[in-house]
């Protein structure tokens, strides 16, 4: 575990930097265009849905103006036209056609039309330079067809509701044929519920007063007493709400909110609607049931008009023009869809959790990094990631969740291709050493087998079986030999192994994720149990205690392990006459502590070295490292005590900036 800690701090730091960047970078806006332009091919790349039944589109194209009407369109066609329509009762019927005055003859016709038209909603203009709606059409049958462009001239939102120049609260085209549509289900717009700045559209109740969002005149042509019976199976209809745009909405960073405005979630397919020309209207050439019932639509979509806007996201247009009336459609559609069909509106997470997506980005790019796989690998999974990370997103746009996909594959690519270089070459470092290591163990033991083994191994054989000698002695040589030739051994399963792991002589293998008193138990046990013979006639005094070992890396565990055998093992080979023995491994106040006490002979002058040899170096060596003391003294009257302790407490330093 804190092999795996110390190799994420290679690359935490930079890799925090490069997410902290990335998210910098969107608060500020920079990857706001990237954004926009990911979910306009997101939406236009959808499965196509079937038509919208509810909507069909009147259009005045090209070929209508050429050949059988005047631009702009007359008052007198206009009339008959919308007369035309009425012949087939549509439920309403939206001209997105700016009339403020008169145009060619018939104006008396088009004012008693529309008069005596209570279900045809014209449109004004309330932004920038205002355009009056058609004089005799009341406030109610009015809707404004302002639009709302993003910085790169694209549509993606649509205003609903907002405050004239005169601070008048005015009704969008969308909201006023919504409002007509849904008046005879017995559904009329009141506040939203969760949000009660928003829209909502619910049935109607008896014996109440208008919401912000209604007017008396709605109210007072609802029957609360009708049964109707097309929604009446909707029981949750009083939960849908319009979703407000907001100023940091989606991939949006400080954008203008003013008014009650909403994204449009453009209907997929190259058909989202059913279309009449002009000429196929008057001429009769269409079924009547494509105007029966149906928001009726009237829109210019001649080229030479240039009532467009422009929209990456819908897929019947290229590249990218749409027509206005187009539009409308579409964001009447949403609407009804939701009422009706349950149709998500785009929705996008809260702040915290976009960020923390952007985040688990990064941190998935650092995951991929740090395992330091080979490159063919290593891309193959990158790949595969960013397939798995859009396709979620595109899952999520289907479902109406717009999700930060850009930041997210930016942090988590930049991780993972910039870092993965650092990570890569940590692991051929540590191979290298490992193949150096190998080499110097084969060398070492083709040294120990040519000399000290083949001396050794000559003596055995030349000692006869009845040649006599001190007690033991040719045990002792035969146990040396094979002790000797397991070093390699030992060696080589220590290369192999995880670098977790401690190999005992004898081949016993323990884990240096144990807990540091259980590790030193373990060691004890090992080292008895192999010289039961001298160790089994001792009295053993042992506490084996809970120790701090947070702060220890493995290869300091391995080493007070290996301390720990060297002290016992002097006790076998120099404390002759010892018969108690006493081990103590536990945390004293601030300080581990790690003794071995005998009752021996003590430190004899013609002792081999004995207070510099090879264990002792070791031992001071690992003293410094910890920031600790090792000591090997006489006790009284007689033995030697063996003992290193070293400090639990951290330098300030290193509590602020661990390493």
């Amino acid at each position: 575990m804190k092999t795996w800690l110390q190799n994420w701090r290679i690359g935490i730091l930079p890799g925090l930097s490069i997410t902290g960047l990335v998210i910098l970078a969107r608060l500020f806006g920079a990857l706001q265009p990237l954004e926009w332009k990911v979910l306009d091919l997101g939406l236009r790349w959808r499965l196509a849905e079937k038509t919208d039944s509810r909507i069909t589109i009147v259009n005045i194209t090209e070929n209508d103006i050429q050949t059988s009407l005047d631009y702009p369109i007359s008052d007198k066609a206009l009339a008959e036209l919308i007369q035309k329509l009425q012949d087939y009762k549509p439920r309403v019927i939206g001209v997105d056609i700016f009339r403020d005055k008169p145009v060619g003859e018939g104006y008396r016709d088009l004012e008693a039309t529309l008069q005596a038209s209570e279900n045809v909603i014209g449109i004004n203009k309330i932004s920038d330079t205002p355009i009056e709606p058609p004089p005799m059409l009341p406030e109610t049958q009015v809707g404004f067809a302002d639009a709302i462009l993003d910085d790169d001239g694209f549509l993606r939102r649509s205003l609903l509701a907002s405050a004239d120049g005169e601070d008048n609260y005015r009704f969008s085209l969308t909201i006023r044929l919504v409002e007509k549509y849904l008046i005879p289900e017995g559904l009329i717009l009141k506040n939203g519920i969760r949000d009660p700045e928003t829209m909502r559209f619910s049935w109607s109740e008896s014996s109440r007063s208008p919401s912000n969002f209604e007017s008396q005149d709605t109210l007072d042509r609802l029957e609360p007493t009708k049964f109707y019976p097309r929604l009446e199976n909707r029981r949750n209809i009083n939960q849908i709400e319009i979703p407000r745009f907001y100023s940091h909405t989606g991939g949006y960073i400080r954008t203008d909110y003013g008014g009650n405005q909403t994204l449009i979630n453009f209907r997929s397919g190259r058909n989202p609607f059913q279309r009449i020309s002009y000429k196929e209207l008057m001429s009769g050439q269409f079924q009547p049931s494509l105007i029966e019932d149906r928001v009726v639509l009237i829109g210019y979509t001649a080229e030479s008009i240039k009532d467009f806007v422009s929209s990456a996201a819908i897929a019947d247009f290229s590249p990218s023009l749409v027509p206005g009336v187009e539009v409308q459609a579409h964001a009447v559609s949403q609407i009804l869809s939701a009422v009706y069909d349950g149709r998500s509106f785009l929705k996008d997470w809260p702040e915290f959790i976009e960020y923390t997506w952007i985040f688990c980005g990064g941190l998935l790019g650092l995951i991929l990094a740090q395992n330091r796989l080979k490159s063919t690998i290593h891309i193959t999974l990158l790949s595969l990631s960013i397939i798995g990370l859009t396709l979620f997103y595109y899952g999520l746009l289907l479902a109406g969740w717009w999700i930060p996909l850009v930041p997210a594959s930016i942090t988590f690519l930049l991780n993972a291709i910039v870092l993965y270089p650092f990570y890569r070459a940590d692991f051929l470092k540590v191979q290298s050493q490992l193949d150096e290591r190998q080499q110097l163990i084969d060398w070492a033991y083709n040294t120990i087998h040519n000399g000290p083994l083949q001396v050794l191994a000559g003596i055995l054989s030349t000692w006869q079986e009845n040649q006599p000698a001190p007690p033991t002695i040719r045990q002792e040589l035969q146990k040396l030999n094979q002790e000797l030739r397991g070093i390699y051994e030992v060696m080589r399963q220590e290369m192999l192994l995880s670098g977790e792991q401690l190999v005992l002589t004898g081949q016993n293998i323990l884990e240096l994720s144990f807990d540091l008193h259980e590790l030193l138990y373990e060691i004890y046990k090992n080292t008895i149990e192999r010289h039961r013979d001298f160790f089994s006639k001792i009295i053993h005094i042992t506490r084996f205690e809970p120790m701090v070992d947070n702060n220890l890396t493995l290869e300091q565990k391995r080493e007070l392990g290996r301390f720990l055998e060297e002290a016992l093992l002097n006790v076998y080979k120099y404390a002759k006459g010892t018969t108690k023995l006493t081990i103590t491994c536990v945390h004293e106040g601030d300080y581990n502590l790690i003794q071995v006490i005998d009752n021996g002979e003590g430190l004899k002058d013609n002792r081999p070295n004995p207070l510099g040899g090879y264990g002792t170096r070791q031992a001071q060596k690992l003293a410094r490292s910890l920031r600790g003391d090792f000591e090997r003294t006489e006790v009284k009257p007689k033995g030697v005590r063996c003992e290193l302790r070293w400090s639990t407490q951290l330098p300030a330093w290193r509590r602020w900036f661990p390493i």
